[in-house]
């Protein structure tokens, strides 16, 4: 008799298994590190929300291309269970399958007289916009991001190669602003996102779309200039480096801010000196906006962009 479970019951000893999954994650076909073999990984998630990594190897990949679908629901039995290796990475469950060609697995299609397919899921591993520089840069590492598309452009050339690419402007449901900070010496500048960012700001993300996407309107900045004219503000600042071609980046981000009292007017030297890195310090500095192009009167940006540098 065939024993129907989720996945939290079924481990290497149990037989006769069969569990109702939806793939909620499928990677890209890629080599093992020693090049003997190629492997794919899934996600695969049951009816109680549990999830384990599924793996298929060279000949299933090409078998079952055709069958296996993002946010598909499927009943999976006679997977191989196993224990997943040592790693320095945490895995999202004690086992791990094999999908083979012994494995039966059996599509769950809307029209079916008895099953149902899965809800779409709902547990879902986000990486917003304002993490990805801090990521340690592999060309193997996959994110999962949840965004708007604002604008699709047109297929065309990549250089002088014969690759096609198109250029996709993606929104998601944070702010992420650069600010211009001064303080005695010079200026720096730093971004500033999420509900602190919309804080400092007075406005949200939502905001930001609703007016430049929705309404199709120009986003005027004359009151986020009004409300941070002369304040001064102690902040805390992280440093953060990656490297990418031959090539080091970094940035400041604002971790926390507090609002002085104004007893005394800053004065600000914009020279070309040098500014010694920050370190994750206390900085006490004046927030000003600034804007490329003319100074007469405040800036106005037009859609679609959502995140705006003041």
């Amino acid at each position: 008799m065939v024993l129907r479970v989720n996945i939290d019951q079924i481990e290497p000893v149990t037989r006769d298994w069969i569990c109702k999954v939806q793939i909620v994650e499928i990677g890209r076909p890629r080599e093992s590190l020693d090049k003997k073999c190629t492997f794919q990984n899934l996600i695969l998630e049951d009816e109680d929300e549990c999830q384990i990594k599924a793996v298929m190897y060279a000949d299933e990949i090409e078998q079952y291309a055709a069958t296996l679908k993002l946010f598909h629901t499927y009943l999976i039995s006679t997977a191989k269970v196993k224990v997943p290796p040592a790693s320095y990475g945490k895995p999202i469950h004690k086992f791990y399958w094999i999908l083979d060609k012994e494995t039966v697995i059996e599509q769950i299609k809307p029209s079916h007289e008895v099953e149902k397919p899965l809800p779409p899921p709902t547990k879902l591993n986000i990486t917003t916009f304002d993490r990805i520089p801090y990521l340690m840069v592999d060309s193997a590492a996959e994110i999962d991001i949840l965004a708007i598309v604002l604008r699709c452009g047109p297929q065309k050339n990549a250089g002088r190669s014969h690759h096609r690419c198109r250029e996709i402007t993606l929104c998601d449901n944070h702010c992420s602003f650069q600010l211009d900070l001064i303080d005695n010496t010079a200026t720096t500048t730093a971004s500033i996102s999420a509900e602190l960012g919309e804080k400092i700001l007075s406005m949200t993300a939502q905001d930001i779309f609703d007016i430049t996407c929705t309404k199709r309107q120009s986003l005027s900045l004359t009151h986020v200039h009004e409300m941070l004219s002369n304040k001064v503000i102690a902040v805390q600042l992280r440093k953060s480096s990656w490297a990418s071609s031959n090539t080091t980046h970094a940035t400041l981000s604002i971790l926390s801010y507090t609002e002085k009292e104004h007893t005394s007017q800053i004065t600000t030297h914009r020279t070309s000196k040098k500014i010694k890195p920050l370190e994750i310090s206390e900085v006490e500095v004046m927030a000003t906006t600034t804007a490329a192009g003319s100074s007469d009167g405040p800036p106005k940006f037009g859609p679609p962009t959502p995140s705006k540098k003041v």
